[in-house]
């Protein structure tokens, strides 16, 4: 089965709309099956929700809420779904009317609170949920919950020692999503199990002090990410022992 590949742009369009855009064009060549961002109306209220004691990061995200028809508009005439996720439950009613399928961060993985606001805005959208910092316990009490869950290191970006992508297949994940920036990782994750992969890129013109360009993978990058990750898919194969179409024409050379 091959994967269905979110290319994540988060902030890296440094808050201008042509960069944005950009990105989309990028996701499309690079042959994705989706385009996301994120987005807040307030980097102030995100970041106490985070605890984070310098909204700064975040205001890069705080882009003009007037963007999201021509994004979604953009996203529709490329050919990919649009996602985006938000910290704050007022954005939730916000981006619900543009995008595919809702996802929510690892930040809000154990918030069963924020999980069921998202449902009540729209019951019927898919929710992708990403798994970092939570353990096997904490799986036991979310499991079931989302329409996909993603295995996730929250370390940006993640040591491949810390992968853990074993994981995948133990907690019978649906995928993962990945902050390593090695074009590999997702070809090897398609070999432990993953039926959804989710990484981040960015523009070579994306400025090098924004903080989601840490973890992200240039265009050319992305398109070697995805490539691989459907070469994992196509050489794995349906697990059936058989004589394949390569081999027959030598079957008659067995010795028995």
């Amino acid at each position: 089965m091959t994967p269905f590949v979110i290319a994540e742009f988060a902030g890296c369009h440094d808050g201008v709309l042509h960069q944005m855009l950009a990105g989309i064009g990028v996701a499309k060549w690079t042959g994705a099956n989706a385009f996301k961002t994120a987005w807040t109306s307030s980097a102030v209220e995100a970041a106490k929700r985070m605890h984070l004691d310098d909204p700064a990061p975040l205001r890069v995200v705080q882009w003009p809420r007037e963007w999201f028809p021509q994004i979604r508009a953009a996203c529709t005439e490329a050919g990919l779904e649009f996602l985006c996720t938000v910290d704050l439950e007022a954005d939730i009613a916000v981006v619900a009317p543009y995008v595919d399928r809702f996802k929510i961060a690892s930040w809000g993985a154990m918030d069963l609170e924020f999980f069921h606001a998202h449902k009540r805005v729209d019951q019927h959208k898919p929710l992708i949920r990403s798994l970092g910092i939570t353990t096997s316990k904490n799986l036991d009490v979310i499991e079931g919950m989302a329409d996909w869950d993603l295995h996730c290191v929250s370390a940006y970006p993640t040591p491949m020692a810390d992968c853990n992508l074993a994981a995948i297949r133990a907690e019978d994940l649906d995928g993962f999503s990945d902050h390593t920036c090695n074009t590999i990782t997702g070809a090897l994750a398609v070999a432990a199990g993953a039926k959804v992969l989710e990484v981040h890129f960015a523009l070579t013109e994306t400025n090098p002090k924004n903080p989601d360009r840490v973890v992200s993978l240039m265009p050319w990058e992305l398109q070697s990410y995805i490539a691989g990750a459907r070469l994992a898919a196509l050489a794995l194969g349906d697990g059936v022992k058989k004589i394949m179409p390569s081999e027959a024409a030598n079957v008659r050379h067995r010795y028995v």
